[in-house]
């Protein structure tokens, strides 16, 4: 038995970045550590994994004083732990008036860091006019949108960001706009990347959460 600290309330990716930073301060690798998917939502992230109830507890207690929240809860689960990076990746979006504007999270570059020593990100932002996401969303979608950028916000291929996962974020409501989820998780036992195959990830894209209509009407 493995026990994990998850959120009770919040179903997003919004609560785990704070998460994730609190692990790294910690001096924990978010590239390798032990972890099994969130019990809380099944097949959607991977969560720190600890051996005993108490040294989970700690680390909630952290979490809550760190973020003020006092959803944090210990969950212990019967899967056995695995070692490997911390995910999904998560991207920020933010608007203004006449663009939106993509940049990858510091977290994910440490993720990427240490599983992809070798990965050369192009762009440290990128960003789409309001009239170029106009005619983009007229043929396509904001998950769409994602899938031809990521790439270069990450110098990832798509096998290996179909093997860590993302998550887009909006960063005014701290909604998940688009999310796929790591094919590691969806896929036990494949190694960081291995990928899977294309229907797995056509399959993956197509998960946008519900706030995703709201997402896509702006700017």
């Amino acid at each position: 038995m493995s026990f994990v600290v998850t959120h009770a309330v919040e179903k997003g990716e919004a609560p785990f970045a704070a998460y994730a930073r609190l692990l790294r301060q910690r001096g924990e690798n978010l590239s390798d550590l032990p972890r099994v998917e969130d019990p809380s939502e099944p097949g959607r992230r991977w969560v720190r994994a600890w051996t005993t109830e108490e040294e989970a507890a700690r680390f909630a207690d952290e979490l809550k004083a760190e973020t003020g929240d006092d959803a944090w809860c210990v969950v212990s689960t019967s899967l056995s732990p695995s070692n490997g990076p911390f995910g999904p990746l998560p991207i920020h979006l933010t608007r203004s008036s006449d663009r939106l504007t993509f940049a990858l999270h510091p977290l994910s570059r440490a993720v990427i860091h240490g599983v992809y020593p070798d990965a050369l990100p192009v762009a440290t932002t990128t960003a789409i006019g309001g009239e170029e996401w106009r005619d983009f969303r007229a043929r396509a979608t904001l998950a769409d949108l994602v899938l031809n950028l990521a790439p270069a916000l990450t110098g990832l291929d798509m096998a290996q960001l179909n093997d860590l996962g993302y998550a887009l974020m909006d960063a005014d409501t701290e909604r998940t706009c688009v999310y796929v989820p790591p094919a590691s998780l969806c896929n036990e036992g494949a190694s960081p990347g291995a990928g899977a195959n294309g229907s797995a990830f056509s399959k993956a894209i197509g998960l946008v959460t519900p706030g995703t209509a709201e997402c896509e009407s702006r700017p």
